[in-house]
């Protein structure tokens, strides 16, 4: 397959998985090469869909294009591969204060908002702390990245479209001698091609697994942590950030603070099932990282924890650039690092 392919895109996460997707659709000739067990970023993904930064509550840009884009695009591919990984589901946002019910408020009556930010619910949930009550967002989703990841490993298997290998910048280098190359590895991509790695800011992420009969099933509460309800009383629990030992491991410290974030709100009992870390591809300035690096090399990453949300959109801009020269926004093209 490797000598047929015009393209090679490295890595099968949600972005390599999601470009890959698009070449079929396009009919583009590639060829995915993973690198099993060197990343677990994607693994360890919530998987969130949300146009909004809740901290701050404030719009992820071009979050509109994003969403019209993203759900159709998920519910093609379950129809191909006969499965299910996209759910829509409510996120119930946890006021702290009155001060943040009324910014909730205040934030719901712009227009830019409105669509997104609904309205106060001050019922109650069972063993949830919510003396402000919540404010429920619509127009999200949880991707079940695992589940997608898999299936479509298996869809490119049956191809011959799949091919498990580790690159390293040599290897790197003697492939992209004949082939266009797209990386889109996540924080790897700084190791096997060092002149992007200024590029970067990484953090790494750690969640636990949960089992528990009390937390809701239905809906996705948000706080200091969010509950991800995954089916069968299981719950992903995340996520924290840390800026030191960007590997893919888990720590004391990481499970702990997991830990006293989710009794800060829930207060019935649960079963830690797993507890995962994995580093994610933060970019300096928080934009993607799209085009061209180098003689047949290609980017196509620095989504960070928003790759599920940002992908698909991407994706056809991408393919696109490659296909028919139209140009990435400048907002978006990895050389506005060299051009400044």
């Amino acid at each position: 397959m490797l000598k047929d392919a015009e393209y090679i895109i490295i890595g099968q996460g949600i972005s390599g998985t999601v470009l890959s997707m698009q070449f079929t659709e396009k009919n583009i000739p590639h060829l995915v090469v993973d690198q099993p067990g060197l990343s677990q970023s994607s693994a360890i993904a919530a998987g969130l869909i949300n146009p909004v930064v809740l901290k701050r509550l404030k719009l992820v840009y071009n979050a509109e294009e994003y969403l019209q884009y993203a759900k159709p695009f998920y519910l093609k591919w379950e129809g191909v591969l006969q499965t299910h990984f996209f759910h829509e589901l409510a996120v119930f946002h946890l006021f702290s204060s009155a001060g943040e019910q009324n910014h909730w408020l205040e934030k719901s009556e712009n227009p830019m908002f409105k669509s997104f930010l609904g309205d106060i619910d001050t019922s109650r949930i069972k063993n949830v702390k919510s003396p402000y009550g919540f404010g429920k967002m619509s127009g999200t989703a949880r991707l079940n990245t695992i589940g997608m990841i898999n299936s479509y490993r298996i869809f490119l298997q049956e191809k011959g479209q799949y091919q498990q290998a580790v690159i390293d910048e040599k290897s790197l280098s003697e492939i992209a001698v004949n082939k266009k190359v797209i990386l889109a590895n996540g924080y790897l991509m700084r190791e096997i091609l060092p002149s992007v790695s200024d590029y970067f800011s990484p953090t790494r992420g750690e969640v636990m697994i949960i089992e528990s009969e009390e937390l809701p099933k239905d809906k996705i509460l948000h706080s200091g942590v969010f509950t991800m309800p995954l089916g069968n009383n299981h719950f992903k629990i995340g996520a924290t950030y840390h800026w030191e030992k960007l590997q893919d491991i888990t720590t004391p410290e990481g499970l702990n603070k997991l830990k006293n974030e989710l009794i800060k709100f829930y207060k019935g009992r649960y079963t830690v099932k797993k507890h995962m870390g994995g580093v994610r591809p933060n970019v300096k300035d928080r934009k993607p990282l799209l085009g061209k690096v180098g003689s047949n090399l290609y980017s196509f990453n620095g989504m960070g924890s928003r790759a599920a949300l940002m992908a698909p959109f991407l994706s056809e801009i991408i393919a696109n650039y490659l296909l028919n020269n139209m140009d990435i926004p400048p907002e978006y093209d990895i050389n506005r690092f060299t051009s400044n």
